[in-house]
């Protein structure tokens, strides 16, 4: 296969479009919450500002994302748009982008310069700019707002422009804290040229999938046409979105981690000089790149648990044995939230399974139980045997489940609207991932569930043969 060019099979000009329609449209949002913000900033907490040079700057976008905004509708017009056409609404592209950047610097010096938190609204710029543009247009966007950057925390440092302090929301002025700018600085370059990366080989690589997607189903479809349809063409293709899966989730292991060393050597080695908002912020930030890299392992585990065979790894196993050691790896986490884990155990319940699948299928459930249930309960984890099968109850007196969301509860990435109302960390992937590997194991997993008493989740495996 030759190189692919994504942008030519494709309808570049469609794409191009819809790109400008969508950031426009974000720029109403943006318009809109800049408002909203200022007038809650100056009426109801009182904070100092130059709002005076904010409602300017506001004019500007809003004049300008209006000009773009009639200015588009020629091209919308077009049935198809021609070479020249598709150049000027790429350049369209590139000149909001390039504004907006602009804006938000400016924005940033009138609230607070090096101190305020939008610092962090120039990850979003960029790594819309990897979405729209190839990987060395949207390196030049990350890199303009380094500059950009560098100028206005250089500048306010040095005594270049004046610095605008954001009155009642810090109690300090951290713009000529040399070690705190630094680190700040060198903090957020490294974020941004990590998000450019990520962006772009992310639709990169997703450019090329749909591509070669593309031209399986078409190669189905005329396969489907003479009744010829091969079941190892669709085992291949499976396969191939499971290599697929694994390979980025691989590729995003190691930003991931980069950008979670450069936080924690930021949080450690300025330590004293971090406190307040700007510690709570890379500490916030540490946080996200640990959900992160659980979404990343779960990715793989999903990868793996879709090529699982039954045939590997299939071992006699003492389901009771499993249990007992799954249970008091989480004992100490049940007791850290006041919870007792109650065991109702049969002895040698033998099947043959993959010790590894199996203990991280009843981790899960076992984790998800404790995860949900309130202060001073129970979580009950039974095992009996019922006509040639091993019976495994995982029983919790927590939050339960929404009827509407039973359907959809062993969906990839889906999380119950109840589960996500109490900021519980999860990535959705889990209870997916435990039903495949039951799956695989000849067995079932079902759950029942009362909203706001708790829920049973049961798995049934075969017994081992006599």
């Amino acid at each position: 296969m030759g190189k692919i060019q994504p942008k030519e099979v494709y309808e570049e000009g469609t794409d191009l479009l819809q790109n400008m329609h969508w950031l426009i449209g974000l720029r109403w949002l943006f318009v809109a919450a800049i408002i909203v913000t200022v007038l809650f900033c100056k009426y109801f907490l009182t904070l100092g500002a130059a709002y005076f040079q904010i409602g300017i700057l506001t004019a500007v976008l809003l004049a300008y994302n209006i000009s773009f905004a009639v200015g588009g509708r020629f091209f919308y017009r077009q049935p198809q748009l021609s070479s020249k056409q598709i150049d000027l609404v790429r350049g369209s592209l590139f000149t909001q982008i390039t504004l907006d950047l602009i804006i938000l610097t400016l924005m940033i010096h009138y609230t607070g310069g090096g101190e305020n938190p939008l610092l962090f609204f120039y990850i979003f710029h960029v790594t819309i700019a990897g979405i729209m543009f190839p990987r060395r247009t949207a390196y030049l966007f990350s890199l303009l707002a380094v500059v950009l950057l560098g100028f206005l925390l250089g500048s306010e440092y040095f005594g270049v422009i004046s610095h605008y302090h954001l009155k009642g929301f810090l109690p300090v002025e951290l713009y000529r804290e040399g070690t705190y700018i630094l680190g700040l600085g060198v903090t957020l370059t490294l974020t941004l040229m990590t998000s450019v990366y990520l962006a772009t080989t992310i639709m990169t690589r997703l450019h090329r999938r749909e591509l070669e997607l593309e031209q399986a189903r078409q190669t189905l479809l005329e396969e489907s046409r003479s009744c010829e349809i091969s079941l190892a063409q669709l085992d291949r293709l499976h396969k191939e979105k499971s290599d697929f899966m694994r390979k980025v989730a691989h590729e995003l292991r190691a930003p991931l981690a980069a950008i979670k060393s450069c936080l924690q050597v930021a949080r450690e080695y300025y330590a004293d000089e971090l406190t307040g908002k700007p510690r709570e912020m890379i500490e916030r930030a540490e946080r996200r790149s640990d959900g992160l890299m659980a979404l990343v392992k779960d990715l793989l585990n999903l990868s793996q648990a879709t090529e699982f065979s039954p045939a590997t790894n299939f071992q006699p196993l003492q389901i009771d044995k499993l249990l007992s050691t799954v249970i008091e790896f989480c004992r100490p986490i049940a007791q850290e939230q006041g919870i007792q884990i109650v065991a109702q155990l049969e002895t040698t319940v033998e099947v043959m399974a993959d010790p590894q699948g199996l203990e991280e299928v009843f981790t899960n459930l076992l984790s998800n139980a404790i995860k949900y249930s309130p202060e001073k309960t129970e979580v009950t984890v039974s095992l009996k045997v019922d006509d040639e099968r091993a019976c495994i109850y995982f029983t919790d007196q927590g939050i339960g489940i929404d009827p509407e969301d039973m359907p959809l509860l062993f969906t990839e990435f889906f999380r119950a609207k109840n589960a996500k109302a109490l900021h519980v960390e999860g990535t959705g992937l889990g209870l997916a991932l435990s039903k495949r590997i039951v799956e695989a194991h000849g067995g079932e997993i079902s759950v029942e569930s009362t909203l706001g008493e708790g829920s049973s989740f049961k798995l049934q495996l075969p017994l081992k043969p006599a």
